[in-house]
Parts: structure tokens; sequence; C-alpha cells
């Protein structure tokens, strides 16, 4: 990826916005780049998210409000692999809105994580479980649990559960026989 933003050196990826932005949509920024510390001078904020969840948190910064997928032909033909990235990247927001204080982030990142899941592949859902436990975003576990909870006896006899510890195995079960016992069963 090349930057075409004028006098840039930088060769890994990155994105420009502007400090003012930063400072007007996000309390923690404000109190960095105004504290006098040495990262209040500092051209460069590392920001801890993936490439993807960068992008939606930049887009967030300028507009107010955090792009989300549609829902349409495009996601149902994504592989799990990129239906897992994008469900990930909200997952990476919410966590860093916990850090950062970004008002409604971590609300919507949840509200578009949940849309989605329930169109994912049950392989890019029990992947983002793991994923959202892994950064203790327990909101997102649970939506993704509920959209699983059906094909958790499928799942289970295909192994593709081996990668969730037993907290996760223990949630997914009980959600299913939560789902069973209200009409759902049948597997």
């Amino acid at each position: 990826m090349k930057c075409d933003h004028g006098p840039c050196q930088l060769s890994t990826p990155h994105v420009h916005s502007h400090k003012t932005v930063l400072i007007m949509s996000c309390d923690y920024l404000r109190a960095l780049f105004r504290s006098g510390m040495h990262e209040s001078f500092s051209d460069v904020i590392r920001v801890p998210l993936g490439w993807q969840a960068l992008d939606k948190l930049v887009h967030w910064f300028y507009s107010g409000e955090l792009p989300s997928v549609a829902l349409d032909c495009r996601w149902n033909n994504l592989s799990s692999d990129e239906q897992r990235s994008h469900l990930n990247a909200y997952a990476e927001l919410s966590s860093l809105a916990e850090f950062w204080f970004l008002e409604g982030v971590k609300e919507e990142s949840l509200s578009a994580a949940s849309s989605l899941l329930g169109s994912s592949t049950s392989a890019a859902a029990v992947e983002f479980v793991a994923f959202a436990a892994n950064l203790g975003q327990w909101e997102m576990v649970e939506a993704g649990v509920r959209s699983v909870a059906h094909l958790y006896p499928r799942l289970r006899d295909s192994g593709r559960l081996e990668r969730l510890d037993e907290e996760l195995l223990n949630m997914l079960r009980t959600e299913y026989v939560r789902y069973s016992q209200h009409g759902g069963g049948g597997n």
C-alpha cells in the first residue's frame, strides 16, 4: 500500500487523520493531546486494531457513524474467513471503545456484529466467539453463541468446537438447552 499523502514517508499501512477531529471525537485522545506527555507531540499514534477495524474507526471519527456491512448477496458470498474478519473488526472496536471511552462505539459494534452473525457461516461465528472472548467482549460472545446454539450437536460432532475453551463450550451447551426447551430442538 503506497500512501499518496504529500510528504509522508511511512511504509507501513496507516491512515492520516486531523488532530482536531480526533480531539473532538474521543475523550482519551483529547486528554492524550493536551497532557503534555511525549505522546501528545507525536506525529504517529499506534492503534491496536486490524486494518478493517481501523478503517471503520476513522470513518466513525469523521462521520459519527460506524459503517456496517450490507447483508446482501455480497455478504453471503464471502468466505468464512472474510466474514470472520469483518466480525472481528467489530470486536476490536468494541474493545478499543472501552479503553478510549468512545461513546456509542461499543453499542454500535455489538449491533453491527449481531446483525451479521445471523447470516454468517457457522465456522465464522464459532471463530468469532473465540476471538471476542479473547478480547473480553462478553456481550458479543453471547450474541455469537446465540447465533450458532441451534447447530450445537452438528458443530460438536464435526469437531468445529475444539478451539473453544470449556467456559465457551458451557455457554454454548446452555444456550442449546435453552433453545431446545423453547421449541427449537429436533437436531
